[in-house]
Parts: structure tokens; sequence; C-alpha cells
């Protein structure tokens, strides 16, 4: 082997490793000089835009102010810059929840309810029956059912479920009135405040209408076509975010507003009466028996003799020639 060659190809090796090792250096002091960096932005934002003075939703709000008015401008119409600027203004908004306050008094909170019960009952069609015009009486209405009958031996025992729903301010009164239809063996209740994620989405929409309002009237400025593609694309991009955002809000009001409680029904497991043991004599049965070993044993001879036949045909043929031949 060639020494030379071979300390020229350690020293290429030893280049190599410390150029990787300086790449890797630099690559991590970029990535944490970015990370103060946000910090830093984060901290700005922070004293930008300090909830005692403008909730998250205003921000958000001013930021789409500050889109419709570059777009108004960038379309050359003043107008719809002064609108998209003049909008944008925070200070110029309706005071909605923030995003860690609480809601104002006049709203109130808002609740799912949800309700799990489980019950045995005499029978299943009565229970079904009483629970069904409960929810009637109650303006609800049965949302879901399914019964299936179980057998065991000589008897038969219905159960199912149903689901009802009901106004939401009727719920503890209905439970209570379900309770008297059976027999309770289990019982979930499960209440799910929901009313900060609802103001939240309840904002987002609002400042979304608002920003499509904005690019609605910088549409009117807009002389060229290019501009006016520019804003529909924006105005359409608005509006599948509203009907995204509007669909979430009416799925929320509907669980709101309406209480679902889950029912299960089931008729008790009744216990076989005693029965004594008949006392027989057998007879029949012996002379049943009997007939069935007889045609049974019929029955396997024909088999046998059947079987055997074609055998017993050759042997008798081979022991013919066998006797006329000696």
């Amino acid at each position: 082997m060639n020494v030379k060659g071979l300390l020229k190809g350690i020293f290429i090796l030893v280049v190599i490793s410390f150029v990787w090792i300086a790449v890797t250096i630099d690559t991590g002091m970029q990535n944490q000089v970015k990370m103060q960096n946000y910090e830093r932005d984060v901290v700005d934002e922070q004293a930008l835009f300090p909830e005692s003075s403008h909730s998250g939703f205003d921000y958000e709000y001013d930021l789409y102010g500050q889109e419709s008015a570059k777009i108004g401008a960038k379309i050359g119409a003043k107008t719809g810059a002064k609108i998209g600027a003049t909008i944008g203004d925070s200070s110029a908004l309706p005071k909605f929840p923030t995003s860690s306050g609480t809601p104002t008094p006049e709203i109130g909170q808002k609740l799912i309810k949800n309700a799990r019960l489980n019950f045995d009952v005499e029978t299943y069609d009565h229970a079904y029956d009483k629970v069904s015009a409960i929810a009637t009486n109650a303006d609800g209405y049965v949302s879901d059912s399914n019964e299936a009958v179980y057998t065991a031996k000589e008897y038969k025992r219905k159960g199912g479920y149903v689901v009802i729903r009901i106004p939401s301010d009727k719920f503890n009164s209905i439970i209570s009135q379900i309770g008297a239809i059976g027999n309770l063996t289990a019982k979930d209740i499960n209440v799910e405040d929901v009313t900060q994620e609802y103001f939240d989405l309840s904002a987002r929409l609002r400042n979304a209408k608002a920003e499509e309002e904005r690019f609605l009237k910088i549409m009117e400025n807009a002389t060229t076509v290019e501009d006016m593609l520019m804003v529909e694309k924006e105005i359409g991009r608005i509006r599948a975010e509203i009907e995204r955002m509007q669909g979430q809000l009416n799925y929320m009001d509907n669980r709101i507003d309406w209480a679902t409680i889950h029912i299960n029904m089931q008729e008790p497991a009744k216990e076989e009466p005693y029965k004594p043991p008949e006392r027989k004599w057998g007879i029949r049965e012996a002379i049943d028996t009997a007939i069935g070993g007889f045609l049974g044993t019929t029955r396997g001879l024909i088999v046998i003799f059947g079987t055997l036949l074609p055998i017993l045909i050759v042997v008798g043929i081979i022991y013919f020639i066998y006797k006329r031949l000696i």
C-alpha cells in the first residue's frame, strides 16, 4: 500500500469532518437567532396590542383592515384604501368578549347538555311509548331508536335504546320524568361549557363579514379586469371561510339549544319455572330403538353384500376355470 496515498486520504477525511461540524454549528446558531427574533416579535405584539385596550379579535380585525387597505392602494383606488384603513381601525369596532375574559351577563353561558340513562323496564313497548310522549309534551322529538328481541330458552325479552332531543331549558325536568319509567340502573350526565369557543367563532365570523363588506366597496372602485379579478379572488376566499364558520356556529347552536338524552331499556330476564321430571316407562322408546337398530343392521348388511358381490363373482370364475383345467 502506498503510504503517501493513505495519508492524503486521511487528510481529506479530516477536512470534510471539520467542514461538516462548522456547517452544523452555523445552522444551530441561525435557528437560535430565529427563535430569539420570534420571541421578541411576540413581546412587541403584546406591547402593541395589550388585552386591556384591544382584544385578540380586534387585532385580527386590524389585520383584515390592513389587507383591504393594501389591495385598495394596489389597484389605485384611494377611496378603497381609505375604506380599508378606516374600517380596519379597531377603535370603531363593536366590543365582544375577549379571549381571556368572561361573557357579559346579558349573553350568558353556552352549555351543551347530554345524558345517558339505563333502565330495567317491565314492558319495553310501554316504556318506549312513555318516553316518546314525554319528549313530545316537552316540544322535543325522538331522533333515533333501535330494539331487539333476546331469546333465552322458552322466554323472550325485549330491549333497545331511544334517543330524544329536547329544549335545553327543560333538561332537568325531563330527566326526572323519565326516571319513573322503570328501575334506573345507570346514569351519566354531561354538561359541556362551550362559551369561549362559541364567542371566539362568533367574533371571527363577524370580522370575516366585515372584511367581505370592505372588499365589496373596493370592488366598486376597481377599473381594470385585473383589479376586479384580484378582488373577486379575495371575496371568494372570504366567503368560503364565512360559510365554514357559519356551518360550525349553526351546529353549535343546535347542540346548545337542544339537549340529547340517550335511554337504554331492557326487560328483566325471567327465570324458568320448575318442572318436575315426568315418570316414563320407556316402552315406546324401547320399541322405537329396537326398530331403529334392526333397520340399521339390515342397511349395514346390504352395504356389505353389495360391496363384496363383485369380488365374489371374480373369485367364483377363477375357481370354476381352475376346476375345469384340473
